[in-house]
Parts: C-alpha cells; structure tokens; sequence
C-alpha cells in the first residue's frame, strides 16, 4: 500500500510539474504579446505635432490642395500611436481624421485602424517597416461606393528625417498598377 502511494504521489508531482510549466510558458508568450518592444519606439518617433499639406488626386482634373495640423500622441502605455489631423479639406468639406497606429507582437506586423469625416466607415490596413529606408508600407481593401466594387490599397509613411514625413495613398487601377490618391507632407512644428 505504501508503494501505491509513493507511485501516486510521483504521477502527482509530475502533472503537476508539468501543468506549472506549461503555465509558465503561456505567461511568458502572455507577456511577450502584450509588452512594447522596438517597434513601438519606431512608432513614437512620429509623436509630436505636425503641420501638413496635402494633395488629391481626382482622374482627368488637376490635384485639389489643402493644409492641416496633426497631432500624434503615444497611448495606452506606448502600445500605439494616435494621429489626429484636422483641416479645411476641399470643396467645402472639411476634414478631421483619427487612426490608430500599432504594432502586433503576434503577428509581427505594423497594423493601422482610420476613421474620417469623410466616410460613415473605418479602413484598416497591415505591413511592414523597411528601416533602411525608414518605410512603412501598410496594405488593406476598400469598398468604393461610386465604382461598387473592393479596391486594394496601400499607405506608405515614410521619415524623411527627424522633422519631416510623406505619406501616400495608392490604390490598384484596373491595369494592375498604382495609382497615386493622396499625398501628404508633414513638418514638425
């Protein structure tokens, strides 16, 4: 009886071993998922207030310019960047946008979310960061309403140095090409 229950108390031990190692393990991807890492800080190189010009792109007739303020500010413990631009946009239209911009430990990807004025619906778009060339290239689909048709889209945000980004929207034409929507330069303030 006395060995019965050693064998017992041994499987016992094991399991349970075994069971606070698994746990530790899955803690430990727990908190690798959620933890900031280099990414982000390639992210908070963008914080800062910004003022911007941009231009739109319309088939057939000449660019429509505007200007605006962008603000960019870390959140939720340096996990994300949120940028908020305001201006008079064009045609009577004005403008003011929110997009969240992150980066997914799980996936290993730079992930944006955007909303606008513009539209009653959100965009989201994922990519990578080329760090030679300071480079994010973000892709996602669009539902045009005036074509009634899903679109491939792609933002690319570029530093061009410490004070200075460019960002573009580009969708695929019908050729299979790019073509260029929006541009968009920010100086820091």
């Amino acid at each position: 009886m006395k060995q019965i229950f050693i064998i017992l108390l041994i499987c016992t031990s094991t399991i349970t071993f075994s069971q606070t190692q698994r746990e530790a393990n899955e803690m430990q991807l727990m908190m690798e998922a959620m933890t900031p890492n280099e990414n982000h800080k390639i992210l908070a190189a963008m914080e800062g207030e910004w003022n911007y010009t941009w231009k739109m792109y319309m088939p057939g007739a000449p660019p429509m310019e505007s200007t605006g303020i962008l603000k960019n500010t870390m959140i939720l413990g340096s996990r994300f960047l949120q940028m908020e631009n305001k201006g008079p946009g064009v045609m009577g239209m004005p403008y003011e946008a929110l997009s969240i911009f992150g980066y997914d430990n799980r996936s290993k990807k730079f992930t944006m979310f955007g909303v606008d004025t513009w539209g009653t619906y959100s965009v989201y778009a994922e990519g990578d960061y080329d760090a030679a060339s300071k480079t994010f290239r973000l892709s996602g689909e669009d539902s045009d309403p005036r074509i009634n048709k899903t679109q491939i889209f792609e933002f690319i945000f570029r530093m061009t140095d410490a004070n200075n980004m460019r960002t573009e929207l580009l969708f695929v034409n019908e050729e299979g090409g790019w073509d260029l929507v929006m541009e968009f330069d920010a100086v820091r303030k």
